[in-house]
């Protein structure tokens, strides 16, 4: 069956439904394995996520690795600021700049099969924000919010 016909069928658009069915089939095969300590991710995202609160420049330059990348797609930018930053004080900084009143409307998420953060004011999704994680450091920041690419991902929220 085409994903336009499946889509509705799951309640999700077809573009998700094809992403759901690539995951599915990856996890008959084996997939890829799951993180054994999953629950140092959320540690440490938890604690990016406070001291984006607290305004904390020192510990998100600690749990920044030196060479961290931040991409934004062309919705969740700034006006005036480049989609793409490099290295932990720039990043720090910016996140500083543009997600303190933000981070009033985020909360924890696994997107995707893996720990992130939502920005939903309201209820509404407006932001979804995926880490890439090696030895305990943050080394990228994916800042997703076109609509479209909202849609596609697969978002649940802890109880």
């Amino acid at each position: 069956m085409p994903f336009t016909d499946i889509g509705p069928i799951v309640g999700r658009t077809p573009v998700a439904a094809k992403k759901l069915a690539s995951r599915a089939r990856a996890k008959v095969r084996g997939g890829r394995p799951r993180d054994a300590d999953l629950s140092r991710r959320w540690h440490l995202i938890e604690v990016f996520l406070a001291a984006l609160r607290e305004g904390d420049l020192p510990t998100l330059l600690a749990i920044l690795d030196p060479d961290v990348v931040r991409r934004a797609d062309k919705w969740a930018a700034p006006p005036g600021t480049p989609a793409v930053l490099q290295g932990a004080e720039t990043v720090a900084s910016g996140s500083l700049a543009y997600g303190r009143t933000a981070s009033r409307f985020a909360g924890l998420a696994l997107i995707d099969a893996n720990p992130g953060i939502v920005v939903a004011p309201y209820g509404g999704l407006r932001m979804a924000i995926l880490f890439s994680i090696r030895d305990q450091k943050i080394i990228e920041i994916l800042v997703i919010a076109e609509p479209a690419r909202l849609a596609a991902l697969t978002i649940a929220v802890p109880a």
